[in-house]
């Protein structure tokens, strides 16, 4: 047979194990502070709002948050989930969702509401009992939760991070300070809000304050939606932003993105503050993509982390020995992010090495015009002895290469290379007696370095340890066999 027919007032049901189930595991503070929020969403009407967190007579946690406010506007707003809510037309007030009380009613073994004439206790058998009272302002909230009294010191310091502003908040009875920004940034921020009652909420972008303030947790910085914690930062501050921040209805996280542009204007309002070893923080490199980051913020960036001297390695070893002995620091691009390398060319005009040196390009029309031994035979001669005492076997040629621009050059030949020095470019003296000064042995070794490491161009650290062992060898010939000091000489 067919089941009867029934119709209900409401399209869903809410089951309220299941809601518990959810909240269950969550930390307790985050349900706590809902009770919180929605005392601050009042102000400034609400003055003060009370915390206190004690042991149940039956075991687990007693927690009671009251506030001075106006109460409910709606009773009903005590038990009904997302209910309609002026809050979600103010960007200036928290509240969206309509979940705060009853997420943690829902995990209560038992609770209780007083708001202004009515009381709705909550008993641990479930369902509701809505009666009358003479209460005149405020609202009082009290939940037994199942937690471990143990825990209740923990849960306090988790409170007490929670930034007071027109409503102040008392934890167990002490006072959370209500703490003076160091810098407030003004910055247009991702919000949602609602037109009208029944319609949805729709994101939109609104100008607001960002405010920089010192963290209260020494292990990360914190950001916070008007005074309440939302999630940790990785930047040194506590970050709380002075509108509705975009979140799910859990409200402990945000967007990638809208974390990246809080990096970016916080990173502009306080690079003047930083230590240079903070410079290179996964946070500030992050902001670094955002388009919101400005010229002189890069700018500080890229000396905080390089100094006053920064250049970009290039393809050019020779390029960047001159920048390394110039003093500047070198930077390999791979190191950067791709964000990194196009803001800190474009706004901190860093330049790459090849840019500072510019390394001199072979003509495409230059002659090279050999010059006859005899014309300097006896330079000749000193030089290729020299290199056979680094057991080198090479051939030395004098040249003309007027186009070319380089003192002198070597092949590539580890075993017979030709080394050529360009009379166009090195003074005529340069090839008279005595030979071994300081300015011969200077060019050779360099040479000869390229031929021991089999790098005719390059000057990286192979071309590096060739000059070391070309020296090592003919200093260790010269001085451990007489006839080889006297041939030199």
């Amino acid at each position: 047979m067919p089941h009867p027919a029934y119709s209900a007032p409401e399209r869903f049901a809410v089951s309220a194990a299941g809601m518990r189930a959810l909240h269950a595991d969550r930390p307790p503070w985050t349900l706590i502070k809902e009770l919180i929020q929605n005392a601050w969403d009042e102000a400034p009407h609400a003055t003060e709002c009370r915390v206190s967190l004690t042991p149940a007579a039956a075991g687990g946690v007693l927690v009671v948050v009251a506030d001075d406010g106006p109460g409910f506007a709606d009773i009903k707003d005590a038990w009904t989930l997302m209910g309609d809510t002026a809050k979600r037309s103010d960007p200036r007030k928290r509240g969206r969702f309509n979940l705060g009380e009853k997420e943690i009613i829902s995990a209560a073994r038992a609770a209780a509401v007083e708001t202004v004439g009515y009381t709705i206790d909550f008993p641990p058998l479930g369902g509701r009992f809505v009666s009358g009272n003479d209460r005149a302002a405020g609202v009082r909230v009290t939940c037994e939760m199942e937690w471990n009294p143990d825990h209740i010191p923990d849960i306090l310091a988790q409170l007490r991070r929670l930034r007071p502003r027109e409503c102040r908040l008392y934890v167990n009875g002490d006072a959370v300070p209500q703490d003076a920004p160091l810098r407030t940034v003004a910055a247009t921020l991702d919000t949602v809000l609602q037109d009208a009652p029944g319609q949805p909420l729709r994101p939109t972008r609104r100008k607001t304050e960002i405010q920089i303030l010192e963290r209260r947790d020494p292990a990360a910085g914190w950001l916070y939606e008007m005074g309440i914690p939302i999630q940790p930062a990785q930047c040194p501050y506590d970050l709380d932003v002075m509108q509705k921040v975009p979140m799910p209805p859990n409200r402990d996280t945000v967007s990638a993105g809208y974390l990246q542009a809080l990096y970016a204007e916080t990173l502009n309002a306080v690079h003047q503050l930083l230590e240079n070893e903070e410079f290179g923080a996964d946070w500030v490199k992050n902001a670094i993509g955002s388009r919101r980051v400005t010229p002189p913020t890069v700018a500080a960036v890229v000396k905080g982390r390089y100094g006053d001297k920064a250049a970009l390695t290039s393809n050019s070893a020779d390029a960047n020995m001159h920048a390394a002995e110039a003093g500047y620091e070198l930077v390999n691009p791979r190191s950067l992010s791709p964000a990194e390398r196009e803001k800190f060319r474009e706004f901190a005009k860093m330049p790459s090495a090849r840019e500072l040196f510019p390394q001199p390009q072979p003509s495409l029309t230059a002659i090279s015009v050999v010059i006859p031994k005899d014309q300097h035979q006896e330079f000749i001669e000193w030089a290729e002895s020299m290199a056979a005492l680094a057991n080198l076997n090479a051939t030395v040629v004098v040249i003309e290469e007027p186009e070319s621009g380089r003192l002198a050059d070597c092949t590539a030949n580890t075993a017979n290379p030709t080394v050529r020095f360009n009379r166009a470019t090195l003074p005529k003296a340069f090839f008279d007696p005595p030979f071994g000064r300081e300015e011969h042995l200077d060019i050779l070794f360099h040479e000869l370095g390229h031929a021991l490491a089999n790098t005719p161009m390059a000057h990286g650290p192979g071309w590096g340890y060739g000059v070391a062992k070309v020296a090592a060898r003919i200093t260790f010939a010269l001085t451990s066999q007489p006839s080889a000091q006297a041939d030199a000489a």
